[in-house]
């Protein structure tokens, strides 16, 4: 399967997780297939029970191992933790992105306030906050302060597992257009809210 469907299809962002248990079956994909590393933007994240100081490097470096990478492009925080501060987790990733198994840092599932003191005590730019967003989650303050600090809103479930395909709204104004209901919503209404952070070009 050296040129699988995703590869053929154009996909070029990869994003995993320690939690999922799936990075494994991602690196064995990457080595597989025909694309240059550098090619792909690879994204995995530190789970919350991994927040600490002295968890970050050997989570951030099982990940690396079982990716078979060198480094990868985005490592978020996946869950904020109230008893982890926000200060020490990004200090022990700042240090990961010096030394290159990192390039970006990120949050996922932060709040504007937790995302304002991460904002606060990062060492190097928090380029996106990845949470769930879709038309029927409203995100207005959050993405608003996002973009009034250079952050990337990164949405996950956009299509909101299946209910904007099946949307009656959605598909009267994708019909209007030539368009389906998911084109209305990951195009047409949720493309015009991201782009990213010009700090981390």
């Amino acid at each position: 399967m050296r040129s699988g469907p995703s590869w053929t299809w154009g996909y070029r962002h990869v994003d995993t997780t320690e939690f999922y248990d799936n990075e494994r079956g991602v690196g064995a994909a990457l080595a597989d297939a025909d694309v240059d590393r550098e090619g792909v933007f690879l994204t995995t994240k530190v789970w919350r029970t991994n927040l600490h100081r002295g968890d970050v490097r050997p989570a951030v470096e099982g990940s690396l191992d079982r990716l078979g990478v060198d480094y990868v492009d985005l490592l978020p925080a996946h869950w904020p933790h109230p008893r982890v501060p926000a200060a020490e987790t990004l200090d022990a990733m700042t240090g990961l992105r010096r030394e290159g198994l990192v390039r970006h840092v990120g949050v996922s599932n932060f709040t504007r306030s937790q995302l304002a003191e991460a904002l606060s005590v990062a060492g190097v730019p928090i380029v996106t906050n990845h949470v769930l967003y879709n038309p029927f989650v409203d995100r207005s303050d959050l993405r608003a302060y996002c973009a009034a600090n250079d952050v990337a809103l990164t949405a996950y479930s956009p299509l909101a597992t299946g209910e904007v395909v099946e949307n009656a709204v959605l598909q009267r104004i994708g019909r209007r257009h030539g368009k389906t209901a998911a084109q209305v919503a990951s195009g047409g209404w949720s493309s015009r809210r991201a782009s990213w952070p010009s700090r981390a070009r």
